[in-house]
């Protein structure tokens, strides 16, 4: 049986001609063993068959027609028959492929597309509307849409990757950015595309699939927040400081350029605004303030997040369930902060404009991003009441030392260091006794722990400094304890005394000799006789004596002697005239004498 050449199967019409140029002959044999196209005419010509049937298989081995050839004069007729029948199965494969992928694709949750090189749509997914809240027609008819809806911050890098080359390879490229939907939502995308090429190698565009991570984006920066956080309250040097970057935080997790915090003093029941950053009321309130049945306030005593719109304010405010303090806003939340189950503060974020409208989502989030805010507010008030008493016990003038239970020291002051000549380093670990001079009472030191434990002590005792110098002090004792009650540490307030000791004893001493010098002495006392007419006082031996001389015997007391005007003018009457003449002329001279 000759073969027939390729060139003679070119001889037959145009379709057979198509047909065998584009179909796969391999997948036909017959059930005589011949196989191959060429053969199968060769076979029919040579044999002058007019009714050959023939049994075609596809490539599975599944019986794909049996054909009783009465027609076929050139082989045409097989080649026709077989070509039809193909073409309506791979017809109707496609069919059911199509529609198979089609349905797939339509009700995927992820956002499918596939854009063309000349930047329009082939395809695109109604998932699309759930994700971004605009239409495929709505894709279909702006063009421009896809790159609108980008966040303005991330606009311009997706820009470039549109207008990037086309990828030569079929590894899908990932891109993280955020849209706006049409209600102003604003989510989180994930972006992966490949580019399309056919069979010949000619681009096709792109595939696109986005899928919606808002909720898997928000929960990585709410950790990634948490942390930060976190880490500025170590990093931070003040609460204010703290909080300036808490508030910057919460930015990257939702619209708040208006965020306050204010902590509550029961004691005074007024607020702290310890950060305050607002658009409107710019200025916060320096000293505390009361702000009762205001939104903050009321968030505070049912110690429970609220949000409310402006058509919620306004209807509490009409009840009078609370007042409006500061400027009306359109959104506003707060949440309340606590310490050991019990509110110490609040924290609130406000927008003013309609865009700009928190969800229960933002609350929900905004609430459990007020726990770290509560933990390191707490943290950072116990650090500066601490601070604050570490600055006055480090610089007080009284020296103060803590010990712990077996009487080694853990901590003392400068006051201290500067009494005692230890420095800390010194002192430190060491045991409380090197202090004490042994000329102490041993049954009062056997005391000191027990009687402090019992309330404290405080009496005066003898001390050694590091150079052995022995001095006095008066010791004051009281014991530190934890939460639960327990003591932890014994703490000591000493004054040096030695100055007070030194002036005791010079006290001491004057009124010694005080009394020595009362009981030396002399004093008159008891009835003095006196004669009426010349005033000499009768001596206790009888005699008389002049006045002065019985007061110099008698006492420490000397006299000088003079005359009294009365004595001058009645014993010297020319002396005492030209004194008054003087004393006239004096007067007349100054102006002091009155006409009668």
């Amino acid at each position: 049986m000759k073969n027939i050449s390729r060139s003679k199967i070119r001889e037959l019409s145009d379709d057979v001609k198509e047909a065998y140029n584009n179909v796969n002959w391999k997948t036909a044999r017959i059930v005589f063993g011949v196989t191959g196209v060429a053969q199968i005419i060769e076979a029919y010509i040579s044999h002058g068959l007019n009714n050959w049937p023939l049994s075609v298989f596809d490539d599975s081995g599944e019986l794909f027609q049996t054909i009783t050839t009465l027609a076929l004069v050139s082989g045409v007729g097989l080649v026709a028959s077989y070509l039809d029948s193909q073409r309506k199965k791979e017809f109707s494969r496609i069919k059911l492929l199509e529609e198979k992928f089609r349905t797939v694709a339509d009700f995927t949750h992820d956002w499918e597309y596939w854009k063309l090189p000349n930047g329009k749509f082939e395809y695109i997914s109604p998932a699309v509307e759930q994700i971004t809240g605009y239409s495929v027609q709505d894709f279909n008819n702006d063009p421009h849409l896809l790159e609108n809806i980008i966040h303005p911050e991330d606009r311009p890098f997706f820009i470039n990757h549109l207008d990037g080359v086309p990828l030569e390879s079929s590894i899908p490229e990932e891109l993280l950015y955020r849209i706006i939907t049409r209600s102003g939502k604003e989510k989180w995308i994930s972006h992966n595309c490949t580019s399309i090429y056919n069979s010949d190698g000619v681009y096709m565009g792109r595939r696109a699939s986005n899928r919606d991570i808002t909720t898997r984006k928000r929960s990585e920066l709410i950790q990634s927040a948490t942390y930060n956080m976190l880490d500025a309250s170590v990093t931070t040097n003040t609460l204010e400081e703290l909080l300036e970057k808490m508030h910057s935080e919460i930015g990257n997790l939702m619209y708040a350029k208006n965020f306050f915090v204010a902590l509550y003093d029961e004691k005074t029941n007024l607020y702290t605004f310890r950060y305050f950053s607002d658009e409107k009321d710019k200025d916060s309130p320096l000293t505390p303030v009361q702000i009762n049945i205001g939104f903050t306030d009321y968030v505070r005593k049912t110690g429970k997040p609220l949000l409310v719109d402006e058509n919620q304010s306004r209807q509490m405010i009409n009840s009078g369930e609370v007042q409006l303090i500061g400027s009306p806003s359109k959104s506003w939340m707060g949440v309340p902060l606590f310490k050991e189950q019990k509110v110490i503060g609040v924290a609130v974020i406000q927008s003013y404009v309609d865009t700009q409208q928190y969800t229960l989502q933002d609350l929900d989030v905004f609430n459990h991003i007020s726990q770290t805010i509560s933990l390191t507010v707490n943290r950072r008030t116990a650090e500066e009441k601490l601070k604050f008493y570490k600055h006055i016990i480090t610089n007080s003038d009284m020296a103060l030392s803590v010990t712990d239970l077996n009487n080694t020291f853990i901590f003392v002051n400068a006051a201290f260091e500067k009494m005692y000549g230890y420095s800390r380093e010194e002192i430190l670990g060491k045991p409380l006794s090197i202090l004490r001079s042994k000329n102490n009472n041993p049954r009062l030191m056997s005391q000191i722990q027990s009687r402090t434990y019992e309330g404290g002590l405080e009496f005066e005792l003898l001390n050694v400094d590091k150079n052995g110098r022995e001095f006095p002090i008066y010791l004051r004792t009281s014991v530190i304890k934890n939460d639960q009650g327990e003591i932890i540490a014994t703490m000591g307030t000493v004054v040096d005394i030695t100055e007070r000791k030194d002036l005791e004893t010079k006290l001491q001493q004057s009124v010694a000799d005080l009394t020595d010098a009362l009981a030396n002495v002399k004093q008159l006392s008891g009835l003095l006789s006196i004669c009426g007419y010349c005033k000499n006082i009768r001596t206790d031996e009888g005699s008389y004596v002049r006045i002065e001389q019985y007061i110099k015997e008698h006492t420490d007391a000397n006299f000088s002697h003079g005359i009294c005007p009365d004595c001058m003018k009645q014993h010297h009457p020319e002396i005492y005239a030209s004194i008054e003449a003087k004393k006239k002329v004096s007067d007349v001279t100054s102006g002091t004498i009155s006409q009668k």
